[in-house]
C-alpha cells in the first residue's frame, strides 16, 4: 500500500488544460501623440508631387504626399489618409484639407497623419474609364498604396489607413472603402455625389461633366465601381471588420440619403444614430471641414464636421490598439 505522500492526486480540468499564449498583432504598432509634433531644422515637413507610370494606363500621373512636422528628425511611423478631389478637381486639394487637420493637431484633437492626395482624372468617379486610359481605382489602389508603405514611414495596416473624399471624391471614398474593406479602416465622406446609374445619367449634363461617357454610356461598366452593388457584395465583411463610414453632407443630401437607406437596409448602419450628419452647408470643402467659408445658398454661419471626423479616426485607432492588448 502507498503511503499517503505517494498517492497521485489527479488534476482538475482547469489544472490539465493549458492556458493559450496572448498574441497582439499591433505590439509593434504605436501612434504619435496627439498635438503638432516639434519641427525639425530645417523643417521640411509639407507637401510634394510624386509622378509614377500608371501600370494600367502606361501614362504618367501625379499625386501629393504630406508629411507632417517631425517627420524628417524621428523614427515615428504615421497613419495614412487618401483624400480625393471632387469633379474636375485635381490632387491640389490637399491643400484645401490641411488646415483642417493642422487646426486639429493645435488643438491637441489628433496627431500627425500622411495625408495623400490622388488624380481622378477630372471626372472618373475615381474609377477606371472604359477606354482604359484613366485609370484612377487601379493607380491608387495597386502603385499608390504600396508606393507610400515602401517609401514612408506608415502604419502599415489597414486599422491605421482611412479614405476620405469630398464630391465626386465622397463618392469614391465610399466606393474604395465598401470594395475594399481590407485595405481600409475608415471612409468618410463630406457630400459625396453618390449616384446610382440612374442619377449620375440624369444630372450629367450640369453637374458631373460627362462622367457616363467615362463608363461608354454602358450600366455594365460603371456597376463594379458603384459603392451600391460594392456595400451589398460585401456586407458581410465590412460589418466582421467593423469598418467605420460616416456622411458629413450639404447640398446634396437626396443621393447621400438614398446610400444612407442602403446603408441601412443592409444592416451596416443602425436607424438613427450620428453616422448620418446633415449641416447648413451648401457644396462647399471648407465649411465642410468646419472653415471659415462664404456659403451661398446656406446659412452663413454654418458649421461643419471636419474637427469631428479626424477625432473620430484618432479615437478609433486609438481603441483598436486597447482592443488588441493582452490581459
Amino acid at each position: 500500500m502507498k503511503a499517503s505522500s505517494d498517492i497521485e492526486t489527479p488534476q482538475s480540468d482547469e489544472e490539465v488544460v493549458d492556458s493559450p499564449s496572448c498574441t497582439n498583432p499591433y505590439e509593434d504598432f504605436v501612434l504619435p501623440e496627439r498635438g503638432t509634433p516639434e519641427p525639425c531644422s530645417p523643417d521640411n515637413s509639407g507637401v510634394e508631387d510624386i509622378t509614377l507610370v500608371s501600370d494600367a494606363s502606361g501614362s504618367s500621373f501625379t499625386f501629393k504626399v504630406y508629411t507632417p512636422p517631425g517627420y524628417d528628425c524621428s523614427d515615428q511611423e504615421y497613419p495614412v489618409s487618401l483624400f480625393l478631389h471632387g469633379v474636375n478637381g485635381d490632387p491640389s486639394v490637399i491643400n484645401r484639407v490641411l488646415p483642417s487637420l493642422i487646426e486639429s493637431m493645435e488643438k491637441g484633437i489628433v496627431g500627425p497623419f500622411i495625408i495623400v492626395a490622388p488624380d481622378g482624372y477630372l471626372n472618373t468617379m475615381w474609377a477606371d474609364n472604359a477606354a482604359g486610359d484613366k485609370t484612377a481605382e487601379s493607380d491608387a489602389i495597386n502603385q499608390i498604396l504600396p508606393y507610400i508603405d515602401a517609401n514612408y514611414r506608415t502604419l502599415e495596416d489597414r486599422k491605421f489607413r482611412a479614405v476620405q473624399g469630398y464630391s465626386m471624391g465622397g463618392f469614391g471614398a465610399m466606393e474604395w472603402a465598401t470594395k475594399f474593406p481590407e485595405l481600409f479602416f475608415a471612409g468618410i465622406n463630406y457630400d459625396g455625389a453618390l449616384h446610382d446609374w440612374d442619377t449620375l445619367n440624369s444630372t450629367a449634363a450640369t453637374v458631373n461633366a460627362g462622367a457616363p461617357d467615362e463608363f461608354d454610356f454602358d450600366e455594365d461598366n460603371f456597376l463594379p465601381y458603384s459603392p451600391y452593388v460594392n456595400s451589398a457584395l460585401n456586407a458581410d465583411t465590412i460589418i466582421e471588420l467593423d469598418l467605420v463610414l460616416r456622411s458629413v453632407v450639404g447640398l446634396l443630401d437626396d443621393k447621400n440619403q438614398m446610400f444612407r437607406d442602403q446603408l441601412i437596409s443592409l444592416g451596416i448602419w443602425e436607424f438613427g444614430t450620428d453616422y448620418y450628419m446633415d449641416t447648413d452647408c451648401a457644396h462647399n470643402l471648407e465649411c465642410l471641414l468646419g472653415l471659415d467659408a462664404d456659403q451661398p445658398g446656406k446659412e452663413a454661419n454654418a458649421t461643419g464636421r471636419g474637427e469631428d471626423m479626424w477625432e473620430l479616426l484618432w479615437d478609433t485607432m486609438e481603441d483598436s490598439l486597447e482592443a488588441s492588448n493582452c490581459p
